[in-house]
């Protein structure tokens, strides 16, 4: 539900940051509290079975390993959920979101340009945004790295500083306090207890591509650490379409007991970025290259610097009960050439707890979790006149202001040994406003207020030890970014809805013999789903649709053959449409395709030896505006991937792409109607080879 507010005058309050500042001191100082939470853990008389898998004594409580978590959440998630150990991706050229979870199903993550900017959409969420990102919470240790509005970027995302991710799909995610439609991908960094020793990387391939990268991490005692940089450059496949990233991970863990344990991250990036324009279907697909002469004229370009600190506590209170706390701050400054020049500098941050237990009642098993987050920033935004890349006249000026406070609650209740009822409910307000400080063309202030609450049942069935049923019916609520509600081409406070959702999931995981699979079914009402029209690079406006529905099929499997042969692949059918709208009838929702198909073969001839061609299969045409009008093709992508460890601790690997050199389109921005020569595509790289060394020891 969202409320009007009276616009607020003058210069913002400093509430905001008085918030963030309060969020570094209650983050990383909350030493005071740790002797008494210390002696209460030490001096706690239930000892209730935990629902948990324990982890090893000499794991990390604040970084849980993959098998760990995979463990956990398949105890207490109703729905369908991926955990990738970082040895499914790192063999290769992982350098976007989309390069390290090609092989979920039901994920939509495409690069523009092969740069790190992805269109990113987990059963639907975000349909129409091309760039930027809305509708997933992307979450870093724990801790989001989205910005308090629930947008978000992917410079501060280094695939080879990681060491597992999680996809946690739509409401599987509300144990985080996730509420998006899309729910939440989950990265854990690289420890000293993980990946104690030296790794030295350099890998180099086409279109200019070299990327080197150092790490070092250490254990002693109590302590661990881990330090990572990595540079890389490219030039680009296409005109215009360079980058260049510095990006630095740090964190220090420190045991300050058997049940307290904390651990502090600093990230640090340095993007420069060039962007090329969108282009008509006849170009992308004839003139792949090519871009617009204002981008290269208008030296259009994002450039971003960002530094992160963040700080994460893991505390027993007895052995079924556990408290997180954290907290993080961001600093980060954008300078972006477009149709304008953006220079906008962010600080944002947040705090969050989480309180787990596990006890006994009325004859059966409560896994109980509680949590709350207060997340706030707030954007000084000016706008020029674009003079080659140079900043000309003022245009606009003003602060973005944003806060989102979750809290939520959740019951795994065993009702019986092979039978779990997951009870859950989240409450969400939010406020989003705009302080105009550039009144010559009036005064464009404005604020809005989003009051949400997220209700969530669902059912696991243990049918037999290896093989599970679920399902889930969920509300969800999102609502709009600052960037949507303080559009930069048009003028005045827009009046958008939240975006609601009611989904009902249904599924199976498990495991028969040589199979591995997990399947979902789901179907999603959704109320106002946001829809963003435009590019980038020549500016947006978002509106509520009425009425949509999103459903689907999610199926991932892999199958063992022999010995040395194993098969991975993936089926997503997605039918996202209007509900009987006024304009559009029945239509498709434009953006992404309607079936999508991965598959990858594996090969080991040996010890330390592999091969794995695999390919990519997009079948059929998908509509690009609401009226399908226009259409993207579907396209077929062969790949390769391979790698030969001579000696221990050294690995060479080779990753090729698109190897007959297709002509395609990676993704596409949305209109509401287009013709033949509307500029909404951008076409994927042509072939490509990518070949590394990396050596650990």
């Amino acid at each position: 539900m969202m409320t009007r507010l009276p616009p607020r005058g003058g210069r913002p309050r400093p509430a905001v940051r008085c918030l963030l500042s309060a969020t570094a001191v209650t983050a990383l100082t909350p030493l005071a509290a740790l002797t008494p939470l210390a002696a209460l853990a030490e001096d706690a008389a239930t000892a209730l079975p935990r629902l948990q898998v324990e982890a090893p004594a000499t794991a990390s409580r604040t970084a849980p390993d993959a098998a760990t978590r995979a463990a956990e959440l398949e105890a207490r998630l109703p729905g369908s959920f991926v955990v990738l150990p970082a040895a499914a991706f790192e063999n290769s050229r992982a350098f976007t979101l989309g390069d390290m979870i090609a092989t979920v199903p039901g994920v939509y993550a495409q690069s523009r340009f092969g740069q790190s900017e992805t269109k990113l959409s987990i059963r639907g969420s975000g349909l129409s945004r091309n760039f930027h990102m809305r509708g997933v919470k992307l979450s870093l240790d724990g801790l989001p790295i989205n910005t308090n509005d629930g947008a978000g970027d992917f410079q501060q995302i280094d695939p080879l500083t990681l060491r597992q991710v999680e996809v946690l799909k739509g409401a599987n995610a509300m144990s985080d306090g996730v509420s998006m439609l899309g729910g939440e991908i989950r990265m854990e960094s690289r420890t000293g207890l993980s990946d104690p020793g030296v790794t030295a990387r350099a890998e180099t391939g086409s279109f200019g591509f070299v990327r080197t990268h150092a790490g070092f991490g250490v254990a002693e005692g109590r302590m661990d650490a881990h330090l990572s940089a990595t540079l890389s450059r490219e030039d680009g496949f296409r005109e215009h379409s360079a980058h260049d990233n510095k990006t630095f991970a740090g964190n220090l863990g420190w045991r300050v007991s058997d049940a307290v344990e904390t651990r502090l991250y600093l990230g640090y990036d340095d993007l420069w970025q060039e962007l090329p324009s969108a282009l008509t279907l006849d170009q992308a697909l004839n003139r792949p290259r090519s871009t617009a002469a204002g981008n290269i004229t208008g030296d259009q370009r994002r450039d971003i610097t960002s530094i992160r600190l963040a700080n994460r506590w893991s505390i027993s209170l007895g052995e079924a009960t556990e408290l997180e706390l954290g907290g993080w701050v961001l600093d980060k400054s954008l300078y972006h050439p477009i149709f304008q020049v953006l220079d906008y500098d962010y600080l944002d941050g947040g705090v969050q707890a989480k309180l787990s237990t596990a006890t006994e009642f009325a004859g059966m098993s409560h896994g109980l979790t509680f949590g709350v987050r207060l997340a706030g920033g707030e954007t000084d935004a000016r706008r020029y006149v674009n003079i080659g890349g140079s900043r000309g006249a003022l245009t606009a000026e003003g602060t973005e202001r944003g806060r989102t406070y979750e809290a939520w609650a959740e019951d795994a209740i065993g009702l019986t040994p092979a039978l779990t009822l997951v009870l859950g409910l989240q409450a969400m307000h939010a406020t989003r406003g705009y302080d105009d400080a550039f009144l010559s063309d009036g005064d464009d202030s404005g604020e809005a207020r989003y009051d949400e609450l997220n209700p969530r049942l669902g059912l696991i069935w243990q049918a037999a030890p290896d093989w599970q049923l679920y399902g889930n019916l969920s509300r969800s609520a999102e609502p709009p970014t600052l960037s949507e509600v303080n559009p930069s081409t048009a003028p005045g406070f827009a009046d958008i809805d939240a975006q609601t959702a009611w989904t009902l999931e249904i599924g199976s995981r498990g495991r028969i013999g040589r199979l591995g699979f997990d399947v979902a079914v789901f179907e999603s009402h959704l109320r106002d789903e946001l829809q963003t029209f435009g590019t980038i690079t020549g500016g947006t406006t978002t509106i509520n649709a009425d009425r949509t529905i999103h459903r689907g099929l999610e199926a991932g499997f892999d199958l063992t053959l022999t010995e040395a042969l194993a098969l991975k692949a993936s089926y997503t059918w997605s039918d996202f449409r209007f509900d009987d709208d006024p304009t559009y009838g029945d239509n498709a929702l434009p953006g992404v395709p309607p079936h999508r198909v991965y598959a990858e073969l594996r090969w080991q001839p040996a010890p330390g030896a592999w091969i794995a061609p695999n390919v990519e299969w997009v079948p059929v045409d998908y509509a690009v505006d609401n009226a399908e009008s226009l259409d993207a093709p579907g396209y077929t992508l062969l790949g390769i991937r391979a790698g030969w460890e001579p000696v221990s601790g050294v690995t060479l690997f080779l990753d090729g792409r698109n190897l007959t050199d297709e002509d395609y389109i990676a993704t596409t921005s949305v209109a509401p109607t287009a013709d033949a020569n509307a500029a909404l595509f951008y076409p994927g790289n042509g072939a490509a080879i990518y070949g590394g060394i990396s050596y650990r020891f």
